[in-house]
């Protein structure tokens, strides 16, 4: 505080950058590689706060209370490694761990694109339920090179680690044996950058089920149900990409973690999960057509015995938006569909999903990036960044939910129609790969909760109004 504030306390830096500080002090054209990245992932952290006495958080952090901070990163394209420091004392922190591919049931991690996530799970520990960290298994560099992609070597995993040693507590990949700690799954040939989304379907407290996709345009959905290890099991559940068709339109990709949302329609309740394609390696290709996807997943809540993945073709198309758009009317066939979930076409050239959906109230917010193609673009005075649009649309079909578009409102025998097909999105106002949406909630000066969303453009957000929260009675017989 005061004259203190903003220097710097500590740094940490890892091993595997050593060697590139010459490079980076040589400042040198032509070097190798050209652009040497450092830490580049996000920093994930678990904070265990109780009183003196073992009860409540008292919002202070005391190593004497048994409180514990402890911070997670990856490399990202910095390298293939995952570190762990404890941070208690913010003035003295110390090293924990780390996991490379030389780690014992490591042997699969690729490049560590994705954030940590850190849950609590039952896997039979002595100790009982444990923080674990979901790690995916990272990012394939030779995806870079190729289009169609093709089978990776690395990074065709998923892990559960123990958050306090780094042991691998279990992990799916592609090949090896199956035990206690392993899930093969032959289809698992496509590396994860992704970070990947947990559920408690159950409601108690433990995740026991985790969905994320991979750069081969597939979705899986892990079982964690129980606490035997051995019937844990990894599913895929969609073919989006190339093993629905192997060819540069339908090469999707997944780089970012989906939004799954708990949800209801007339045929019962399902888990929505809801993705979007698009190759964030390659921001400025066009050959692709990307989408957004919405999944009904009707068997959540229990493991997946036998199941065949979904393609394009089973979801909805609601791209022309048929369902709310006056004049045009939706098929029979694919009314149908809609039990399964929905498509929707990224529609500008080259428009692509780089960053992760966000679904409040019934509305899915997500921006997508849009590369300038444009010879006046290419060859202005400045950088070419490109463009991107906000979307905001329904869970249940893709209908647009904010009339982004006052002047086109629809009117037929004296109704007035004001959502059309051109209120799904709008143009965002700033330039370059768009960020996430930002949940936000908030208190009036009356003590009324509020929440909101805020945009990838940091323009004015959504107000959703008053915070809406679930309540429930039961009955006790004594």
């Amino acid at each position: 505080s005061g004259a203190d504030s903003g220097k710097e306390v500590w740094g940490f830096m890892p091993r595997e950058l050593l060697k590139r500080q010459k490079q980076l002090m040589d400042n040198a054209a032509g070097g190798d590689p050209i652009h040497p990245y450092g830490v580049d992932g996000s920093v994930s952290a678990y904070v265990f706060d109780t009183g003196p006495d073992g009860s409540l958080p008292d919002h202070t952090i005391n190593a004497a209370d048994g409180d514990k901070v402890w911070l997670y990163f990856g490399l990202r394209r910095g390298g293939r490694a995952l570190y762990a420091l404890d941070a208690t004392d913010p003035d003295a922190p110390s090293f924990m761990w780390k996991i490379t591919p030389d780690s014992t049931g490591f042997s699969e991690l690729g490049y560590t694109f994705a954030q940590p996530t850190l849950r609590l799970l039952d896997w039979g520990h002595v100790d009982g339920v444990r923080p674990v960290l979901i790690l995916s298994g990272g990012y394939d560099r030779d995806k870079d090179n190729n289009d169609p992609g093709t089978d990776d070597d690395i990074g065709n995993a998923i892990y559960i680690i123990d958050a306090q040693t780094g042991d691998l507590v279990w992990k799916a990949t592609g090949s090896g044996s199956s035990g206690t700690d392993t899930y093969v799954n032959a289809a698992m040939v496509d590396s994860f950058p992704a970070t990947a989304t947990p559920v408690d379907s159950s409601g108690n407290g433990l995740i026991d089920q985790i969905y994320v996709g991979d750069t081969g345009g597939s979705v899986w959905r892990l079982d964690l149900h129980g606490n035997d290890r051995s019937n844990w099991q990894a599913t895929k559940i969609m073919n989006l990409g190339r093993h629905y068709q192997n060819d540069l339109t339908n090469d999707r990709r997944f780089f970012h973690a989906a939004d799954v949302v708990p949800a209801r329609d007339a045929n019962g309740r399902f888990m929505a999960v809801v993705i979007g394609s698009g190759n964030r390696a390659h921001p400025l290709q066009i050959h692709t057509t990307d989408m957004m996807f919405m999944y009904k997943d009707r068997d959540s809540g229990a493991p997946l015995e036998s199941f065949t993945a979904l393609t394009p073709n089973e979801l909805f198309d609601a791209t022309d938006n048929c369902i709310q758009e006056v004049g045009v009317d939706c098929s029979s066939t694919e009314l149908a569909k809609l039990s399964n979930g929905w498509k929707m076409d990224l529609v500008v050239e080259g428009e692509k999903n780089l960053a992760s959906p966000l679904t409040l109230r019934g509305t899915v917010y997500f921006s997508t990036y849009v590369p300038a193609t444009s010879t006046s673009d290419l060859l202005a005075c400045g950088p070419a960044e490109g463009s991107g649009f906000e979307y905001a649309i329904s869970l249940q079909d893709a209908s647009a939910t904010i009339d982004y578009d006052s002047t086109n409102t629809v009117v037929v025998s004296g109704i007035e129609y004001p959502l059309q097909i051109e209120d799904r999105k709008r143009e965002l106002k700033s330039g370059g790969v768009p960020s996430d949406h930002v949940y936000v909630s908030y208190t009036d000066e009356d003590g009324n909760n509020y929440t909101g969303v805020i945009p990838a453009d940091l323009g004015p957000g959504k107000d959703l109004g008053k915070q809406q929260v679930r309540s429930f009675w039961y009955e006790s017989d004594k």
